[in-house]
This record gives C-alpha cells, structure tokens and sequence, in this order.
C-alpha cells in the first residue's frame, strides 16, 4: 500500500519542491513556512507546502510582469544603431519567451485557486483587494504609533497583529464561500 504522507521532513519537503534543504530550513527560522515540532524532528504539512508553493507562482508572476518584462522592454528600445540586429534579435526572442511565460503561469492560476478552495479568479481577487486593505491600514496604524512613540506623546498600545491576521483568515474564508460566477456571454457574437 502506498499511501500519501501528510507531512515531510525538511529534507523530503526540500527533495519534493526542488529547494535546497539549507534554504528550507532558513524559511522555517524565519518564520516563512509553519512547522510541527514532534521531539527533535520538524514536520511540514503537505497542504501547507503546497500552498507555500502556490504564494511564490503568484509572486513569480507579478515580478515576471512588474520587473523583467519592463527591463527588457527598456533595454530592447534603447538598443538601437546598425550593428545590434543581432541583439535586438536576442531581446525580442527573450521579451516572447517571458511573454509566453507569465501566460502559462497565468493558464494555471485558476486551477491552483480551486484547489486551494476559491471558486474562481474574481472570488480571489475581491479576497486578496479586500486582504490588502486591511493590511495597508494595520501598517497605517502601525506607522502612526511608531511616530508618537518617537515624538514621546503617550500613545495607545500598538496595532495588534494578532486581529490583523484574525480578519485575513475571515476575508479568506468568506472568499472560498463565495459562489462561483456564471459566465456571461455576448448575444450578438453567435
């Protein structure tokens, strides 16, 4: 019988994802990837890795967007004179390869939202709108204390983290909640 495991060793997490086991172990010092300590052994849930995993495509896709396909851009319009066919040649196969990339990552973005338990992109997306809200107020808040602790006025206890992360676990739940949208389609396009 081969059954699945729920949970892996650091070692097993880091052979399964494709991550070194010292950068492994340094995600779980910092705090990045929640741990089971059982004795002298950590155990990583497997539905957490996964969802660690799920976090950095996002992530990869946004830098993808937001950071190199600019890059290239810029680079590929600043390459100009007679004598860089060659290299703009290079930029511009490079610009689709990247393009193509961040499509194939954003073709798998819907299936890996339904696994996590979202119905669909918007129901996501209205979560992580609404997530971002309530996180860049906590940081507000936060930054506000800071500046009366430093100007030595009394000020009120600092922002708990603890509510934050209370109101990020209800957005998401009541965004997994939500129903699915039916498609609608355009009459005159038949």
């Amino acid at each position: 019988m081969n059954a699945v495991k729920i949970g892996m060793t650091i070692e097993e997490a880091a052979e399964c994802t494709g991550i070194g086991r010292n950068t492994m172990r340094k995600l779980v010092d910092w705090g990045k990837l929640p741990v089971l300590k059982v004795g002298r052994k950590t155990i990583i849930r497997r539905d957490t890795l996964e969802r660690f995993m799920t976090v950095n495509e996002a992530r990869g896709i946004r830098n993808l967007q937001d950071n190199i396909l600019p890059k290239l851009k810029t680079q590929l319009a600043e390459t100009t004179g007679i004598f860089k066919g060659k290299e703009r040649k290079a930029l511009t196969e490079q610009i689709q390869q990247t393009e193509q990339e961040i499509d194939r990552r954003l073709d798998k973005l819907p299936d890996i939202l339904r696994e996590d338990g979202y119905p669909d992109v918007q129901a996501f997306m209205a979560t992580y709108r609404e997530a971002e809200a309530v996180v860049e107020q906590y940081n507000r808040d936060l930054a506000e204390w800071e500046r009366q602790v430093k100007q030595k006025s009394r000020p009120p206890r600092p922002p708990e983290k603890e509510s934050v992360r209370n109101r990020l676990r209800q957005l998401q739940e009541q965004g997994r909640q939500q129903k699915p949208r039916k498609k609608s389609f355009d009459r005159g396009s038949r």
